[in-house]
Formats: structure tokens, C-alpha cells, sequence
């Protein structure tokens, strides 16, 4: 066993079986679907909202991304301070629940998320926000459910805890 930061961290070989979309991650993931979107967008364009209210989209759109940055600059920044890796894959040194790990379990992966909407509301185009559900369904399905796994094995009692008081998203 090891310890970090009074939390008791065991070694473990019976590691949660990787899945191929654990190699890739999440930001070029969401940047390749919205790039795809974009070429569909090319053949078949239908905008979010009516040009007369298009000003609306933008002003939403740039809101979603403020947020998203400041987002994502913090839990990034809180897994900096406690040393711990970003990385799916990676051995977790420390169970992070404070600043907006108090809300979302997953608050790089909503910034993500909010980033994605507020581009596609700037650019004014559909087509995005119907392929978002291809990054949302590998993270849900494959990659969170994996982290979780390993959490509860490296943290045990301390992350199921968490997971009973904050939900996986909002």
C-alpha cells in the first residue's frame, strides 16, 4: 500500500479492462466529431436559429465557452495542485472533491461538453449538436464507467461515498 496525503492508496494488478476509446482523449475526440459535423454541415447546412436572431446564438455561444474555460482551467488547475493525473488510465494519487468536483464528478468532461455547444452556437450550425452524442456516448459508456472502476479500487469507501453525494454530470 501507499499513502498520499492521509488517503491510504492500495496497489492493485486486477486492473478494469481498457477500452480503445481510453487511448483517445476526450478534447481531440470532441474537436474530430466537430470537424465531421462541420464537412456534413458543407453538404446539407441548417443553422441553429434564423439569421434575424442569430446575434442571440452568438451572445449564448460565447457564455457557454466563458464558462467552459473557467471550467475546465479549474478542475485541471486542482488536479495540478493534489498531483494527481488526468489520464483515464493514469494512477490516481488523490480523490479531488472540492471546487466544482462538489457539483459534477466530471467537470472537465461538462466543460468539454459546454465548449462544444457554445462553438457550435457561434458558428450557428446543427449539425454539431447532433453529432455531440457520439463524444457524450464514449465518455458515458466507456471511458467514465472505467475511472470509476479504478477509483473505487484505489479509494474504495472514500469514492463511493463521493459518487452516493455528487452526481456523475450535474
Amino acid at each position: 500500500m501507499r499513502t498520499h496525503a492521509a488517503i491510504t492508496v492500495p496497489t492493485t494488478s486486477a486492473e478494469p479492462r481498457r477500452s480503445f476509446w481510453l487511448y483517445v482523449p476526450p478534447p481531440p475526440l470532441f474537436v474530430a466529431t466537430f470537424l465531421a459535423s462541420m464537412l456534413v454541415g458543407r453538404l446539407v447546412h441548417l443553422a441553429v436559429v434564423p439569421a434575424a436572431v442569430a446575434p442571440l446564438a452568438l451572445g449564448l455561444g460565447i457564455v457557454a465557452l466563458g464558462a467552459a474555460g473557467a471550467l475546465l482551467v479549474s478542475a485541471c488547475l486542482l488536479f495540478l495542485r493534489r498531483r494527481t493525473t488526468i489520464i483515464p488510465f493514469g494512477a490516481a494519487r488523490s480523490l479531488v472533491t472540492v471546487g466544482p468536483y462538489r457539483v459534477t464528478r466530471n467537470p472537465m468532461y461538462l466543460g468539454l461538453v459546454a465548449a462544444y455547444v457554445g462553438v457550435a452556437l457561434v458558428v450557428n450550425a446543427v449539425w454539431p449538436l447532433v453529432f455531440l452524442a457520439l463524444p457524450v456516448w464514449v465518455l458515458q459508456r466507456r471511458v467514465i464507467p472505467f475511472e470509476e472502476r479504478r477509483l473505487v479500487q484505489i479509494f474504495g469507501d472514500d469514492y463511493r461515498a463521493y459518487q452516493q453525494r455528487v452526481r456523475r454530470w450535474i
